[in-house]
């Protein structure tokens, strides 16, 4: 058996349709290892991958020995680039997975997808474009102007069989818990309500984030 490795983490550069995009890579304790994908919340509204619940998911996923990448969509801190209006923010979703499954430290075929509030759709919208991802994950995630089950780019996921899970607040003004309902019509997810959580999970992120890393760490065992 190979020995623990303390995490190493790392600022890095990688590519999105040719913009440099920053992120922070967290390697595997034991590697090559699980490892996530972490999308922070909208770039319009101050959403960064320093956001309070991008960074305790990428801790509690370190605590349990897993991966992550958290990144900034284009336009946002070193990023280069613009909001791009939901089109090229999916660009950047699937390079940073595709980033995450070169890395040496990690394992491809165990790369798993985060997101939370617009980074949860944004996944979304990758998830509908990806085929190979180990896991999904989306905390409070954006809900589109139809509803999940009627946004045509998400119909892909009906078909989806990787293990989903989605998350969300009971005093989440954003995701309503019945909004999530209608998410599970179209994916395969199980889902969690958090009692007394709002959309910016105040005092609640570390909560959310121990159930997202155990849910990753467990897999079909969750």
């Amino acid at each position: 058996m190979a020995a623990l490795m303390p995490s190493q983490e790392a600022r890095i550069v990688f590519l999105s349709q040719g913009l440099k995009l920053e992120g922070q890579f967290t390697a595997p304790r034991r590697p090559p290892g699980r490892a996530a994908v972490v999308c922070h919340p909208h770039p319009q509204f101050g959403g960064n991958m320093d956001n309070n619940v991008v960074v305790a998911v990428a801790e509690a996923l370190a605590e349990a020995g897993l991966g992550s990448l958290r990144f900034n969509f284009r336009g946002v801190g070193l990023s280069q680039g613009g909001y791009d209006f939901m089109t090229g923010e999916i660009a950047d979703v699937k390079a940073a997975l595709a980033f995450l499954k070169a890395r040496p430290e990690v394992a491809p075929a165990e790369v798993s997808l985060v997101g939370y509030s617009f980074g949860g759709l944004m996944a979304l919208y990758a998830a509908a474009e990806t085929k190979d991802l180990s896991a999904l994950v989306l905390i409070s995630p954006m809900v589109p102007a139809k509803g999940f089950a009627h946004d045509p780019r998400l119909q892909p996921l009906s078909g989806s069989s990787w293990p989903a899970l989605a998350c969300t607040g009971d005093q989440d003004a954003y995701c309503s818990p019945k909004a999530l309902a209608g998410l599970a019509k179209l994916l395969p997810c199980r889902t969690r309500i958090f009692p007394d959580a709002d959309h910016f999970w105040s005092g609640r992120d570390d909560a959310v984030a121990q159930v997202v890393a155990e849910f990753l760490s467990k897999g079909s065992e969750f």
